[in-house]
């Protein structure tokens, strides 16, 4: 049998979600790039989609602007450095990359891709690890299915640390951030660096 499947829509109705609930001011961090081609800001969910680069995208083809949105977040800024510039493996300043933390104003309840609800579901930890076409097809079938608010899961690039896909809920992000920085600011050169060693990936020059 298949490790990474298609979604069984059936099975998975069968065996209901397995929840996790975010409480209410509950730090995350993201990395969001705030210049062109597509400049944005901390809190903004993206109503575009599904885009190839994203995993966790819960939105209907064919890819186009809609009511669905996504806003990807992690426990800690070196996982969202290890998701974010994983495909060259190096940290770039391209289209102004910034670091932001935020709260949530309210407790969110998602799918806890954790432990062993991806074996039950037919599936294994390929989803959130495998292609990600497949990956954004068994999103769907859960935004479809289930009354959950987004998808928390261990990130492939950090270690398994936690990851974070929040759909349509912009209501549950705090209006004002902890923090919301550039990502090539000189307070962050020496963590940056220090990261790169860690995880394996290059810095590009500021």
């Amino acid at each position: 049998m298949a490790k990474f499947p298609e979604p069984d829509r059936d099975r998975l109705t069968v065996i209901g979600p397995k929840v996790f609930t975010l409480p209410r001011d509950s730090r995350w961090w993201r990395i969001y790039f705030s210049a062109p081609p597509h400049p944005a800001r901390w809190n903004d969910f993206r109503n575009y989609g599904p885009v190839p680069t994203a995993r966790i995208d819960p939105h209907l083809l064919p890819v186009s602007m809609q009511t669905r949105s996504v806003l990807y977040a992690a426990v800690n800024a070196p996982v969202c450095l290890a998701e974010v510039f994983q495909d060259r493996r190096r940290v770039s300043f391209e289209a102004v990359p910034r670091l932001a933390c935020f709260r949530l104003d309210r407790s969110v309840h998602v799918l806890d891709l954790r432990g062993l609800w991806p074996t039950r579901a037919g599936a294994s930890q390929a989803v959130a690890s495998g292609p990600r076409a497949r990956s954004q097809r068994w999103a769907r079938a859960v935004a479809d299915l289930y009354d959950v608010e987004g998808v928390i899961y261990p990130s492939s690039m950090h270690g398994g640390d936690d990851a974070l896909a929040l759909w349509d809920c912009p209501d549950a992000v705090r209006s004002s951030q902890d923090l919301d920085v550039a990502l090539d600011d000189a307070r962050l050169t020496a963590a940056l660096y220090r990261v790169g060693r860690t995880i394996g990936y290059s810095i590009a020059s500021a």
